[in-house]
């Protein structure tokens, strides 16, 4: 009943609001982490490292649609308080999301990445998928009159909120160089991506209750950006595989479809006890508003409508117990889009010799993070389930599908 709550949940937020940069780990990629920049295939390799595409034994073709990667899970409590802010949606009182109260938990944070499709011919592939990302941090009084877990006054984080709602369309291609001196098998890979922002929202916290006016935020939707994908990925010897992947090496954003507004959350009392929210909402911020502080905030908005710029390096060690690896992801540019936080720095994970089950571990930037993953079904039919446990006490899952998965020949990784 929960799994079947938590699908309608991200079915409603997708329909309707506001992407965390990690790739999405389904398929082949669920359970290992960034490991997955030596270890995915077949069309999951796609946002993880393009040149993976290239590795194929033969035909090779793959389907799969409606896929679920929930990173972090939010509470259906802290849903209902987050809503009462507007915080996910941008409407006060947000009545929505009720129905979410069967879901544990009171954190409103979430990261739910939801791939409509995904299709792959040998080395070409083709994902739609659509993001949504939250990020509260309420003051103390606040987020106990909501219900949501809040911040000391002297945290760092403390009074802020912030929510993106995505769609990206990602089209990549793979090619192998052929078997070079030192290196060994070399494929190497390209990938181009165009989102387009629902909406993207960024805000603090004013003042803790009993104050008036607790909230205010700038919020922007209908714009657009691409990106550039690159990676190399080796076999050095018939055991060792290596991988380099560089995502959003180029960015490009363009002004939005409508100018952002600015939207401000009042406290009003209630006559029979309790708080309730009072939202006001600014005239469109165009280029010669008066107000040079709300100026500043819209120009800001629009320059961070982007995905963060990522580098990614691994290597995995094959063997008759199964698959070692090792890899790590540093920040190269910050983007907007990264509203939550993001994947582990380092990994380490294994996976046994078929790749029916597969397991990591993650530490540093985001946190420790614990993942594992089993694939069902044949060679032509691969259904995978992951699940998802990290320091900020969150859980995540992830679901995929497959409607043809033509690969029982992949063994031979290569050509």
């Amino acid at each position: 009943m929960r799994i079947l709550s938590f699908l309608v949940l991200a079915f409603l937020i997708t329909s309707h609001a506001g992407a965390a940069q990690a790739p999405a780990s389904l398929g082949t990629a669920a359970g290992l982490g960034g490991a997955a920049v030596t270890e995915a295939r077949r069309a999951d390799a796609l946002a993880w490292n393009p040149a993976l595409l290239g590795v194929y034994d033969g035909p090779l073709r793959t389907t799969s649609l409606a896929a679920l990667d929930a990173r972090l899970i939010p509470g259906g409590d802290g849903l209902k308080g987050a809503a009462r802010l507007g915080l996910l949606s941008g409407r006060v009182e947000d009545r929505r999301f009720e129905f979410a109260g069967v879901l544990p938990g009171a954190s409103p944070d979430a990261e739910l990445q939801l791939r409509w499709v995904a299709v792959q011919s040998r080395g070409l592939a083709l994902t739609l998928d659509t993001r949504f990302a939250s990020d509260v941090r309420a003051p103390a009084a606040l987020g106990g009159e909501l219900g949501i877990p809040g911040t000391d006054a002297d945290a760092q984080e403390d009074g802020r909120a912030a929510r993106s709602l995505t769609s990206v369309l990602a089209v990549g291609r793979g090619a192998y160089l052929g078997e070079l001196p030192v290196l060994g098998r070399v494929w190497t890979g390209a990938a181009a991506k165009g989102w387009w922002v629902h909406q993207y929202a960024r805000g603090s916290f004013l003042a803790d209750l009993p104050a008036g006016a607790v909230y205010r935020e700038t919020a922007l939707g209908q714009a657009s950006g691409l990106g550039v994908d690159i990676g190399v990925a080796g076999l050095a010897t018939g055991n060792l595989w290596y991988a380099v992947s560089a995502s959003n090496v180029y960015t490009a954003t363009f002004r939005p479809g409508s100018a952002p507004r600015a939207r401000q959350v009042d406290v009003v009392d209630a006559a029979g006890g309790g708080v309730r929210f009072r939202e006001t909402l600014s005239p469109e911020i165009r280029s010669d508003d008066p107000d040079p502080e709300r100026l500043a905030a819209a120009r800001d908005l629009w320059e961070e409508t982007r995905y963060p710029s990522v580098i990614r390096a691994g290597a995995s060690w094959r063997a008759g117990w199964g698959t070692l690896a090792a890899a790590v992801s540093e920040t190269l540019r910050t983007g907007g889009l990264e509203v939550a936080r993001g994947e582990p720095g380092r990994t380490l994970a294994w996976q046994n010799p078929a790749g029916r089950f597969r397991a990591s571990y993650g530490w540093g930037g985001s946190g420790n993070v614990v993942s594992a993953a089993v694939s069902g079904g044949r060679c032509d039919r691969r259904w995978t389930a992951g699940l998802r446990r990290s320091s900020r006490g969150g859980y995540g899952v992830a679901f995929d599908l497959s409607l043809s998965d033509w690969s029982c020949n992949l063994e031979a990784e290569g050509r």
